[in-house]
């Protein structure tokens, strides 16, 4: 069994977030990182909410 098969939804994911992080019309790199940071921390809010509401 591979590891990249498991890995593959977190591979897109964080590839998504880079596609995303270029596209910023930001050019400041502390906002950037600010951005990122809040979109994380939102992320595993959601996930975190989620499975909490279904056990």
């Amino acid at each position: 069994m591979s590891s990249d098969s498991s890995d593959n939804p977190l591979r897109a994911l964080l590839e998504a977030e880079r596609r995303f992080h270029r596209a910023m019309p930001i050019e400041d790199l502390y906002s950037k990182l600010l951005f990122r940071t809040i979109f994380w921390f939102l992320l595993f809010t959601t996930a975190y909410v989620t499975l909490t509401a279904l056990i």
